[in-house]
């Protein structure tokens, strides 16, 4: 029984392995998907001492990092281009 409703839960180490397989020339590190596990950015589940992710949520979480946030204007001293 294989659905896309199956969680592919795996280890960090395996999520970013698996991500540089997929692409090789990818930007992502070790220690960018600790630091979205850590602070609860990618939601995990601990087990012993084994932090487990979705390998799904990793995929979505990039997928919807793609928009662009243009700063507010503050008034006073700006920056030109």
């Amino acid at each position: 029984m294989n659905n896309n409703t199956t969680p592919k839960m795996r280890l960090i180490r395996e999520v970013f392995d698996e991500l540089h397989r997929i692409d090789p020339n990818s930007a992502i590190t070790m220690y960018a998907l600790r630091q979205l596990v850590r602070s609860g950015k990618i939601p995990s589940i601990n087990i012993g001492r084994k932090i487990l992710v979705n390998y799904n949520d990793v995929i979505d979480y990039f997928k919807a990092a793609t928009t662009v946030v243009v700063p507010e204007e503050t008034d006073g001293i700006r920056r030109v281009c």
